[in-house]
Parts: C-alpha cells; sequence; structure tokens
C-alpha cells in the first residue's frame, strides 16, 4: 500500500463522542483522499476507550484509520509525539479530537503542501480559531501568561496600507495597538476607539480581521493553541521528551522552530472550530505544579530566562515559592501532585474495627481517595501530607489514626527521587532512592495489611513500610533519624512537649501536630494544652517555628526548621500564654479586675471572645482601641441591666490598668 499524503492525527483520553463526530466530519465534508487517520488513546481500558476502539475498528475495513492504545505516560504532550513517530504521511495534522475543520480544509492544505518550496514545507503551520458564533476568529497566541497558561487568545487586523497589527486594550479603556510581530515585539501606540466595541468601529476606518478572507496569503504569527497544527514529519522538531500531563507546549513549540529558522504560519483556510465546552471539565491529570514543571523545561531547553514564569505562578497565582523552588531545582525528576476528583473506588468491606474497607483499590493513590469518599478527621489534611513531604525520603509517624499511613505512603510514594541523574548520562531508574515510612500504630485496622501488600507493588517511586503496633499511652522512647514527623498520640501540653524534646532532635525537617485547634489551649482532661507545648518548645529551640496552621478538623500545626519554609510574616496562632499556659494579656487582666468587683463572665457571654482579642490583639492595639472596648463593655452592662451603673471615666481607669498589666507582664517574660 502506498504511504498517504497527509495523516490526520489526534489523542485522546477519555472523549469518545469529540472523536466521533471530528473523525466522521472529516470523512463526510473534507477530502480524505491520500490521507490516513489515527486515534491514539491515553486512557484505552476506561468505558469511553473502549467505545472508541469499538468505533474505529468497526469502520477500519473502508476506511485507512488506526486505532493505537498508548499508557506509558499521560498528558498532552507525549501522546502529540508518539502521533509524529506512528504517522505514514509525510507531512501531520494534528488536531484535538473535539476540533472541526472548515469545509474544503484538508483539500487546500494538501494543495498548499505540495506547491510550497522545500523551505516553506520546513515551517510549522496552523490556521485562525473561528469562534462557536462563526463571525470572528483568534488568529493567534500573544505569548503573555495569564490564568496559569502561556498564551492569550489573539486577533490580528489588516490595516488600510496592508500592514498587520494587534490591538489590546490600553489602561485608559481605549484600543491600542502595535505591528503584529513573531516574538511581540514593538511599541504600543494609542488610538481614540475605545475598546468596548472597537471590532466595529475598526471596520468603518477600513480595518479588516486578518485571516477571515481564506484567500489572504498565509502570515507570520508568534505562536497558536495546538488544537490544531501541521508539520512535515521529516521536520518536525519535537517536544521536550520531560513534557509531562498538560502545559507548556504553545509557544515553546513555535520559539523552536524560529529558533531553528523557521516560521510559524497562520493558513487563513484552515480555519478550525474548538469544542471548549465539556461536562464535568478535562478528565486527564491537569495540575499547576505539572504546568509549571513543563514552563521551566522548556524556558531551560530553549535558553530563556525563567523569570516569567516565577513572577506568574509565584507572584500572581500565590504558588509558594519554596515550591517553586522544588520544582525548578530538577523539574525532570519532579513529579507533581495529582488531587483525586471524583473518588472511583466504592466500600465493599468493613475492617475489623467496624471501618469502610477499600477492598477493591489497585493502588495507594486509590486507598487515599477511598478514604476521601469516606472522611473521619483527617481527610481534609490531606494537601498538608502531600506538600509537607514533597522534598522529604523518610517520614516516622506516632498515630492512632489509619489514615495518616494510608495518606503518608500516597506522598511519599508519588515523588520521584531528586538526583542529579537525567536520561543523558543514567537511566532514571538508578536514582530512585527509596522513601521510607516508620509507623507507631495504635489502630490495629485492617487496612494496614491492605496498605503493606499495596506497597509490595506499587509503580512509584520505591517505598518501605516498617509498622510497629503500640499502646501509646506512654511516649515511644526512640524513633530512627527522618525527615518529617507526624504526631497525634496523647492531647496534653506536657506529653507534647515531652515528645517534641525527646523526637526533635532526629527530625531533619518539619514535625506535622493534630489537634491542635481542639486542644489548643487545654489538655484533654484538663491542663496546660498544645499550644503551651509549642510554645515553650519554640522558646527554648528558636531554629524551630510555625510554618503553617490551619484550624480545620480539630486542628494542624506545622513545625520546620527548614528556613525556606519561613513565612514572610510570623505564624503564632495561640493567644498569649504564661508559663503554666494559661491565657494571660489585656483581656484576661480585665475579666480578672471585674471580677474582683464582683462582675464575672458568663459561659456564653460575648465578652469572653471580646477578652481573647484583647489578649490576641496585643497591648498597642487595646491601647488604640480603648473606646472601642469601653463601648463593649457599655453594651454587655446594658444586656444585664446595669447600663445606670456604667460610669465610662471609672470603667476607662480599669481598663488601663489592666493593659498597664499586660505590658509590664510582657516585658518580664510572664506573657507572651
Amino acid at each position: 500500500m502506498t504511504k498517504p499524503f497527509l495523516t490526520v492525527a489526534m489523542a485522546t483520553y477519555d472523549d469518545f463522542d469529540g472523536v466521533y463526530f471530528s473523525i466522521q466530519a472529516h470523512r463526510l465534508l473534507q477530502d480524505s483522499s491520500d490521507c490516513e487517520f489515527i486515534v491514539l488513546d491515553n486512557n484505552p481500558d476506561s468505558e469511553h476507550g473502549k467505545t472508541t476502539r469499538e468505533f474505529i475498528q468497526g469502520i477500519a475495513h473502508n476506511e485507512r484509520i488506526r486505532y493505537i492504545p498508548f499508557t506509558e505516560s499521560k498528558g498532552t504532550t507525549q501522546t502529540r509525539e508518539r502521533l509524529f513517530k506512528e504517522a505514514e504521511g509525510q507531512y501531520v495534522l494534528v488536531t484535538d479530537p473535539h476540533v472541526l475543520v472548515q469545509a474544503n480544509g484538508l483539500h487546500r492544505l494538501k494543495e498548499f503542501l505540495r506547491n510550497s518550496d522545500p523551505e516553506m514545507q520546513k515551517n510549522l503551520f496552523t490556521g485562525p480559531l473561528l469562534y462557536d458564533g462563526m463571525n470572528y476568529v483568534a488568529t493567534h497566541f500573544e505569548c503573555l501568561f495569564r490564568d496559569q497558561m502561556e498564551g492569550a487568545w489573539a486577533t490580528a487586523w489588516k490595516h488600510p496600507d496592508g500592514t498587520l497589527v494587534v490591538t489590546s486594550q490600553s489602561p485608559q479603556g481605549t484600543v491600542q495597538m502595535r505591528p503584529l510581530h513573531p516574538e511581540g515585539l514593538g511599541d504600543w501606540v494609542a488610538t481614540d476607539i475605545s475598546w468596548p466595541g472597537h471590532e466595529k468601529a475598526l471596520m468603518d476606518r477600513g480595518y479588516k480581521v486578518a485571516g477571515m478572507d481564506s484567500n489572504d496569503p498565509p502570515f507570520e504569527i508568534p505562536a497558536q493553541g495546538l488544537g490544531l497544527f501541521c508539520s512535515s514529519k521529516e521536520h518536525w522538531l519535537g517536544f521536550n521528551p520531560d513534557f509531562r500531563m498538560f502545559g507548556g507546549e504553545e509557544c515553546y513549540i513555535h520559539r523552536k522552530y524560529r529558533a531553528a529558522g523557521r516560521q510559524a504560519l497562520c493558513l487563513p483556510f484552515l480555519k478550525w472550530v474548538h469544542r471548549f465546552g465539556r461536562v464535568g471539565g478535562p478528565k486527564y491529570p491537569l495540575t499547576m505544579e505539572g504546568k509549571v514543571r513543563n514552563y521551566i523545561l522548556g524556558y531551560r531547553e530553549l535558553g530563556l530566562d525563567p523569570e516569567p514564569i516565577r513572577k506568574h505562578f509565584v507572584d500572581e497565582i500565590k504558588v509558594p515559592q519554596q515550591r517553586y523552588d522544588m520544582i525548578a531545582a530538577d523539574p525532570v525528576n519532579f513529579t507533581p501532585y495529582v488531587a483525586p476528583k471524583q473518588p472511583q473506588v466504592d466500600a465493599i468491606g468493613t475492617s475489623n474495627l467496624g471501618h469502610p474497607l477499600p477492598v477493591s483499590a489497585q493502588n495507594l493513590g486509590q486507598v487515599a481517595e477511598f478514604l476521601l469518599k469516606n472522611p473521619r478527621d483527617l481527610d481534609q489534611h490531606i494537601n498538608a501530607f502531600m506538600r509537607w513531604t514533597i522534598d522529604c525520603d523518610t517520614a516516622v509517624e506516632i498515630t492512632k489514626r489509619r489514615e495518616s499511613t494510608a495518606f503518608l505512603l500516597a506522598a511519599l510514594g508519588r515523588k520521584a527521587c531528586q538526583g542529579k541523574c537525567n536520561r543523558e548520562s543514567c537511566d532514571k531508574s538508578q536514582c530512585k532512592q527509596t522513601a521510607e515510612l516508620y509507623s507507631w500504630q495504635e489502630e490495629g485496622d485492617t487496612l494496614l495489611g491492605i496498605l503493606q501488600e499495596h506497597v509490595k507493588i506499587h509503580e512509584g517511586r520505591p517505598l518501605s513500610y516498617t509498622v510497629t503496633m503500640a499502646d501509646l499511652t506512654e511516649p515511644v522512647q526512640e524513633i530512627p533519624e527522618a525527615d518529617f514527623l507526624f504526631l497525634d498520640t496523647r492531647h496534653t501540653g506536657e506529653r507534647l512537649l515531652t515528645e517534641l524534646n525527646l523526637y526533635s532532635p532526629m527530625i531533619r525537617k518539619r514535625i506535622m501536630v493534630h489537634d491542635t485547634a481542639l486542644y489548643g489551649l487545654q489538655a484533654d482532661g484538663g491542663g496546660p494544652g498544645l499550644w503551651w507545648a509549642i510554645r515553650s518548645f519554640l522558646l527554648a529551640n528558636p531554629e524551630w517555628f510555625v510554618a503553617e496552621h490551619n484550624d480545620a478538623q480539630y486542628g494542624m500545626t506545622v513545625l520546620s526548621r527548614v528556613p525556606e519554609d519561613r513565612p514572610k510574616d510570623e505564624t503564632k496562632p495561640w493567644p498569649k500564654m504564661d508559663k503554666e499556659g494559661k491565657p494571660c494579656g489585656c483581656g484576661t487582666n480585665l475579666k480578672a479586675m471585674l471580677k474582683k468587683i464582683g462582675i464575672q463572665a458568663t459561659e456564653n457571654c460575648s465578652c469572653n471572645a471580646r477578652a481573647k482579642v484583647m489578649d490576641l490583639q496585643g497591648v498597642q492595639w487595646n491601647k488604640d482601641n480603648i473606646e472601642t472596648i469601653l463601648d463593649w463593655l457599655n453594651e454587655e452592662a446594658t444586656k444585664r441591666s446595669l447600663g445606670s451603673l456604667f460610669f465610662r471615666p471609672a470603667v476607662k481607669l480599669v481598663v488601663q490598668r489592666a493593659i498597664a498589666k499586660a505590658e509590664k507582664d510582657e516585658a518580664n517574660g510572664l506573657c507572651g
């Protein structure tokens, strides 16, 4: 069989409907002679995948079409790369599986390519995106970062003198213009045209939308969305082989062609419609970490300054600088965290302790998804487990909950090594250091056995899991050195302080403590709470600090000794306390002074919350807001029918004495 001239190829992930209508539209409405079709399925075992395979196989008897399952990696880059390797055509037109091409587009593309000179044939080709209304197009991408993506849809206009310009909205709300340039160069020139409704105003002045006329000549563009693009198979330059998941391709591949002395060209006759809306959103893995990773890899390959990436994701999107730095340190071996979207694993068993058991789970990730679907008291903190173990190789947990074990194993197992080897110098498997979890577990749930079995067959980073069933009435006396420690034992200040002093010399990076909101001020059973222990520990060990606190689900606090973890503003989630862990400060002093003269706060009195505010805000705030405090007291006196006895100057004197005592106690180290 002779080889086709053009391969029309698409990669799909759970999108049978898109594949069906795109393929059938090509067959029904286009000149598909001298073409072959390839559908590469990135999730072939799903219901969409099985139906897609049946459809392709059902028409293969009278159509040159192939179905190729592809599971080596998930995402849009390596699937597209594989399409070029599989293609038999001289040219390859790659589209999303939910793209329709303007009538006669394939015929005109083949004629254009056949009639082009050899140098022209080396370029990268695309066409204008036709919006759903069919009366306006996006001719290209402007390569700027917006909404976690480099590339913003833009429309070129043909000036009455024939030059091509691009427009944008000025700070004054008017149209500004500059010449269309492949690198986005040129100065913006202001106009008097108001931005709202500017399209009609431009047309009235003789401008035309570039590319609306299919007979317009091709023109060079900075980039375009990769829902449709075409290249010679022989001259295809290829995506970065380390790209994974989604993101980083647009602008990158167009710059790569320009760096090789070629062009990215918009062919006006090759208009295409893209289905943006999708019920349930994209099904393939889509993560911010994955995008950052790909952008860094692409910029480095092309020798570009990565500052625009950092500026957008860190300064604008608010990705923590530490997380960005971790990705940038070794993007090749960094594995992004994929948060579960819709847990699919149903409980079909019950553990020995009566808890739902995921006996049908296929891997550690599915166990974690199952526990999110059947929450107890740690599921809201799964992201904290993932985030704070991202650079850890060894973890220890002393816990009374099975959930922490599952989340830690899922977290440690998803991270690739941070070694220095790369694909040129060695096999990546050589630098996959085993991640270790040492667990002292009080909850002898049968889930632990399931976790042990999944560790043995885990396909991600190699894992080691050592569990010791323990009665946690007394502290565990010895633990190994580790990067990370999770504590969820007995919730008293004295116990936690003992544990922190005992274990912290063995922990290189972070300690996570559970139940700090529930038992922060008062211990389980009475006595100093967990805040007293944490505060006392930090005062004695200044290299440690609070990296994060979350009140959700009884509270979770992360202590760290890693300088990069230190927040810009010091985090002190506890109220002021004396050395015994009892509340202190302006509000506490005021309550004590009022009690002496027979005015006592009841259990449900709003004055208790306001006293906490006074303690938390500190001396200077109380001085600055003394009139507000007096208004609070007057309000409370009125509620108690004591308003006639409220003498503002006298009460103000009491408040001032409470503030003065707090200031003195803080100066003497008695409250802080």
